[in-house]
């Protein structure tokens, strides 16, 4: 028996169409502006697809504790209005930039982040807030896996 082969044949690579940068930015309202800046140190923004989550700034365990024992608000519409000022920060911040493509959304909790780390690939996070230890975990994991560039951008204080 005779195995005849076809001879061999340079197989071309496909042509690579041009990649744009990918960016995701996790702030909260008084960061969103230290971390924009950042991103544009480390990318080069008009060009790039920008992702801006914006985050609700903790509560400090005082106002959590007394405020709803004014009367006159409750825990959970401080977290609304939180989510409203956080949400304000994420549009302006969008409006101003340059880049190609903006979007921006506003969450609730972390684990939120690294979802949206695991759907979607970017060269670059920018924290501009930080986590406790076990969500900042799970970020730093993610995006090890995905090989994704993980930048601080040094936050003055960390979010719930």
């Amino acid at each position: 028996m005779t195995l005849v082969t076809s001879p061999p044949q340079t197989i071309p690579p496909p042509i690579a169409a041009p990649r744009s940068s990918s960016a995701l930015v996790i702030a909260d309202e008084c960061s969103c502006e230290r971390a924009l800046a950042l991103l544009g140190e480390a990318l080069d923004i008009t060009s790039a697809r920008v992702m801006i989550a914006t985050m609700p700034m903790p509560l400090p365990a005082m106002v959590s504790a007394f405020a709803p024992l004014s009367g006159m608000t409750t825990y959970e519409r401080l977290i609304e209005e939180s989510l409203e000022r956080a949400d304000e920060a994420a549009r302006v911040a969008a409006l101003g930039l340059p880049a190609a493509c903006v979007s921006y959304c506003t969450l609730r909790r972390w684990s939120q982040v690294a979802d949206l780390l695991e759907a979607a690939w970017h060269d670059v996070v920018v924290l501009g807030c930080v986590p406790r230890r076990r969500p900042l975990r799970r970020i730093v994991e993610v995006s090890g896996a995905a090989q994704t560039a993980l930048v601080f951008a040094r936050p003055a204080v960390a979010c719930r």
